[in-house]
C-alpha cells in the first residue's frame, strides 16, 4: 500500500481501508445497474447471482456460507478480513508505504482472490482516506508461489476437543496484539455490554471459541458434537495473568452503511500468562489470526503468541 497524497490519517485505519477496497470490487464485478445495486442490493441479500460473485462472496455475510451452515453459528462471519499496519503515522505523506494483509476464508473466497486481486491492482486505480482523502494505490501481492505458506488447510482434528486431549502445560505464554482489540463483557441483565479494557485468558479464549467456531460453521465442517467448549473455557478461566501492558484505545468511527457515528473502544499492548495449558495453544494461535472482538472484518483483534521458557 503506496501513499500518493498527503493529509491526516487516523491511527487505525481498518474500517476506511475496507470500505474503499469492498466498494472498489462490488462496483467492479456486481451485475446490476449501478441504481438497483445501490438501492435493492445495497447488502446483496436476496441477489440471484451470489453465489459466484466475487464480491458476495467475500465482503457480504449471506454469500459466504457454505452449503448447510447453521446460520446461528455463522451470524456476522465474513470470507474476507483486511487488516492493515497499525499504528500508521499521524500525517501521511507520498512515497509512505505499508504492508496490508487480507485473509480468505473458504473454498469460494480462495477462488475470488485472483478476481478481487486485479481489480485492486490495476494500474490506474486510486483509492482515498479520511477527510483529507489521501490518495492511496496497491501496487504488489504475494501469491502460494512468492510466499509458501500463504495457502493452509485446517481441519477439526488439528484443533484441541478437550483438556484432555491435550495434557500438560506452557511455563508462559506472551501475547501481544497487533491490531485493536474490541471486545466486549456478557451484558447484566437489563444493562449494556462494556468494553473489556483488562482481558483475562478466559475472556480472549473465549472470543477465540467463538470465532474459529463460526469460521468452521460457515466455511468447513462444523464443531458442534465434537469440542467441549465448557472444558475449554474453564480451562482458560483458571489461567493467571503474570504481568499486563494493555492500553486503551478510543478512536471516532463513521458507518456510511448504517449512517451511524460512534467511538470505538478497545484495547491495545498485551499480557503474559503464566502456566498455560497445551490445549489451548492452538486456539489462541487461530483466534490470533483471524481475530477475535468486534471489527475483526477489518482487521481488527489480531495478536502473535510467543512461549515463554
Amino acid at each position: 500500500m503506496e501513499l500518493i497524497g498527503e493529509g491526516r490519517l487516523r491511527p487505525w485505519l481498518g474500517p476506511a481501508i475496507r470500505g474503499a477496497l469492498a466498494w472498489a470490487v462490488k462496483e467492479a464485478v456486481c451485475r446490476w445497474p449501478p441504481l438497483e445495486r445501490d438501492d435493492r442490493y445495497k447488502t446483496c441479500r436476496g441477489c440471484q447471482y451470489l453465489g459466484d460473485c466475487a464480491y458476495g462472496s467475500t465482503f457480504e455475510a449471506e454469500g459466504t456460507l457454505s452449503e448447510g451452515a447453521p446460520s446461528g453459528m455463522a451470524d456476522g462471519q465474513r470470507a474476507i478480513t483486511i487488516r492493515p499496519p497499525f499504528p500508521v503515522p499521524e500525517y501521511g505523506r507520498p512515497g509512505d508505504r505499508m504492508t496490508l494483509c487480507a485473509t480468505f476464508l473458504g473454498e469460494r473466497a480462495a477462488a475470488a482472490a485472483d478476481v478481487i486481486n486485479r481489480v485492486l491492482l490495476e494500474s490506474d486505480r486510486g483509492f482515498e482516506l479520511g477527510r483529507d482523502r489521501v490518495g492511496f494505490r496497491l501496487s504488489a501481492y504475494l501469491t502460494e508461489k512468492d510466499a509458501p505458506g500463504a495457502l493452509q488447510c485446517i481441519e477439526p482434528e488439528h484443533l484441541p476437543a478437550s483438556p484432555e486431549d491435550c495434557r500438560g502445560y506452557v511455563p508462559a505464554v506472551r501475547l501481544d496484539l497487533i491490531t485493536p482489540l474490541f471486545l466486549k463483557e456478557e451484558p447484566v441483565e437489563g444493562g449494556k455490554a462494556r468494553a473489556v479494557l483488562k482481558p483475562t485468558l478466559g475472556q480472549l479464549v473465549r472470543g477465540c471459541l467463538r470465532t474459529v467456531g463460526r469460521a468452521f460453521a460457515a466455511f468447513g465442517k462444523g464443531l458442534d458434537g465434537r469440542v467441549d467448549f465448557a472444558g475449554l473455557k474453564k480451562c482458560a478461566e483458571a489461567v493467571p495473568t503474570q504481568a499486563a501492558f494493555w492500553q486503551p484505545f478510543r478512536q471516532r468511527h463513521h458507518s456510511t452503511r448504517q449512517r451511524q457515528r460512534y467511538d470505538l473502544v478497545g484495547v491495545t499492548g498485551g499480557a503474559v500468562f503464566g502456566r498455560v495449558p497445551l490445549c489451548l495453544l492452538p486456539w489462541l494461535v487461530w483466534g490470533g489470526r483471524l481475530g477475535i472482538g468486534e471489527h475483526r472484518v477489518t482487521g481488527a483483534g489480531c495478536w502473535e503468541v510467543t512461549l515463554l521458557a
